[in-house]
C-alpha cells in the first residue's frame, strides 16, 4: 500500500466525519466531496484484490453491503425508476463504507482520539453556529428562534440530538477508558463540551431525542457507578439530572402538547402537529403494507404511495405536510416488504449481539440509539441519517472495538 495515500485517505475519513454533524447550510454540505476523495485514495492506495477479499470473507460486511443491495433490488419492480435511483444515491453509504472500512482493522487509540475528537467539534461548531445565528436574527428582527427545528436548521433536531447522543458516548469513552491517556486539562474541557452539548439537546426539543438521551443517561450513570473511582461523580450528575428533569417538567416544551392530547383522549386527522400527524401516517403506511406485504412497492415509491393514501382516506393533517411515513421500519416496508424489514432488524439485532458479547459498550449504545430513533423518524431516507449510519457503523464494527 502507498503511504501517502493511506495517510491522505486517514485526512479525509476525519474531514467526513468532523462534516456530518457540522451540517451549516442547505445543500452545501462537505461530506459527500470528502467521500468521493475518500473513495478515490482508496483506490490508489492499492491492494484491491485483497481489499475486496476481506470485505468477502468478513460476514458484517456482507451483512451490511446485502441490505443496500436489497434496495438495489426493488428498481427491477418500482415504477418510479427516477425516484428509485434516487434513493440509492441517498443510501449510498450505506453500501459503500463496509467495503471501504473494513481492511482497515483496528485503528490505533491515538488514530480513535483524533475521529472522536473530529466529530465532537463538528458537534460543538454547529452548536456555536446555531446560537450565534439565532441571537443575530433576534437582534435584526426580534423573533427569538432558540429551540426545535428553527434553532438547527437545516439539519433536523432529531438527527442532531442523535449526533450529540453519539458525541456524549465519545467523550465518556475517553475520560473513563484505560487506554486513552488525557491530561487533566483535556478531561476538563471534555466535561465542559458535554455540558455544552446537553444544554444544545434541552433546547433542540426533540421529543424522541429528549428520550433517547434519558435512557443513554441512566444507562452512563449505571457504567460511571461501576467505576469505583467515579462514583462520586455519578452521584453529582444523577443530582444534576433530576434538577433538569424537575426544571423540564414545570416548563413549557414541545411535550405539554403531548401531554394535552393524551390528556383528552382525541386526535385529529387535519391536525398538523406532529405527533398526531406520525399517527396517521403510520395508520396509512400499515394499510399499504398489508396491502402488498412480502416485496413492497419498489424502491422509492414509498412517499408518492403515502401520499395517495393520506387522500384515500381523509387524512388532511399529512397530506398538506406531505409527510413520508416518520418511522423507517415501516418506510422499509413499503418500499422492499417485509423481507426487506427483516434484514434491515438483523443488521441491527446481530452486530448488537456481537457488541455484548465482545462487551463494546459504545458499539451497542449507539445501535441502541438509532434502533429508538428510526421509531419516529424515517433516517434511512434522509442523507443525514444514512451517512451517520453508514460511516459509524462500519467504523464502530471494523475500526473501533470499543
Amino acid at each position: 500500500m502507498h503511504p501517502i495515500f493511506t495517510k491522505i485517505k486517514f485526512v479525509l475519513l476525519a474531514l467526513i466525519v468532523f462534516f456530518i454533524p457540522c451540517y451549516l447550510f442547505q445543500n452545501h454540505n462537505l461530506a459527500p466531496l470528502c467521500i468521493i476523495l475518500f473513495s478515490v485514495a482508496w483506490v490508489l492506495e492499492g491492494k484491491l484484490i485483497e481489499k475486496f477479499n476481506s470485505w468477502r470473507r468478513n460476514k458484517y460486511a456482507l451483512l451490511f453491503t446485502g441490505f443496500y443491495l436489497l434496495y438495489a433490488l426493488g428498481l427491477l419492480y418500482t415504477s418510479d425508476l427516477k425516484s428509485g435511483e434516487f434513493t440509492l444515491q441517498v443510501k449510498l453509504s450505506m453500501g459503500i463504507f463496509p467495503l471501504l472500512l473494513v481492511s482497515d482493522g483496528e485503528l490505533a487509540e491515538n488514530k480513535k482520539r483524533i475521529l472522536m475528537w473530529a466529530f465532537i467539534s463538528g458537534c460543538v461548531i454547529k452548536g456555536l453556529y446555531c446560537l450565534g445565528y439565532a441571537s443575530w436574527n433576534y437582534y435584526a428582527t426580534g423573533v427569538a428562534e432558540f429551540s426545535y427545528s428553527k434553532f438547527s436548521e437545516p439539519l433536523h433536531p432529531s438527527y442532531y440530538t442523535m449526533y450529540i447522543n453519539l458525541a456524549l458516548l465519545f467523550i465518556f469513552y475517553m475520560v473513563t477508558s484505560a487506554k486513552q491517556i488525557i491530561g487533566r486539562k483535556e478531561k476538563i474541557g471534555l466535561l465542559f463540551i458535554a455540558l455544552f452539548l446537553l444544554f444544545l439537546i434541552i433546547r433542540l426539543e426533540s421529543k424522541a431525542g429528549w428520550i433517547t438521551t434519558g435512557l443513554l443517561f441512566i444507562a452512563l450513570l449505571i457504567k460511571l457507578f461501576s467505576i469505583k473511582t467515579y462514583r462520586k461523580v455519578a452521584i453529582a450528575i444523577s443530582c444534576a439530572g433530576l434538577a433538569v428533569i424537575v426544571l423540564l417538567n414545570h416548563g413549557v416544551s414541545r411535550f405539554t402538547m403531548v401531554k394535552t392530547l393524551m390528556a383528552s383522549g382525541k386526535m385529529d386527522s387535519t391536525s398538523g402537529e406532529s405527533t398526531q400527524s406520525r399517527y396517521y401516517a403510520w395508520k396509512a403506511a400499515k394499510q399499504l403494507i398489508a396491502e402488498k406485504p412480502l416485496i413492497g412497492y419498489g424502491t422509492g415509491r414509498s412517499w408518492e404511495k403515502l401520499q395517495d393514501q393520506y387522500l384515500k382516506m381523509g387524512y388532511i393533517g399529512p397530506q398538506i405536510k406531505k409527510i413520508n411515513a416518520h418511522n423507517q421500519y415501516l418506510e422499509t416496508a413499503l418500499d422492499i416488504g417485509l423481507v426487506g424489514l427483516l434484514y434491515m432488524i438483523l443488521c441491527f439485532i446481530l452486530p448488537l449481539i456481537y457488541a455484548i458479547r465482545k462487551k463494546q459498550f459504545i458499539y451497542g449504545a449507539f445501535l441502541c440509539i438509532l434502533l429508538l430513533n428510526i421509531v419516529v423518524e424515517s433516517m434511512f431516507e434522509q442523507q443525514a441519517g444514512t451517512l451517520f449510519y453508514g460511516v459509524f457503523n462500519s467504523l464502530l464494527m471494523f475500526n473501533f472495538a470499543i
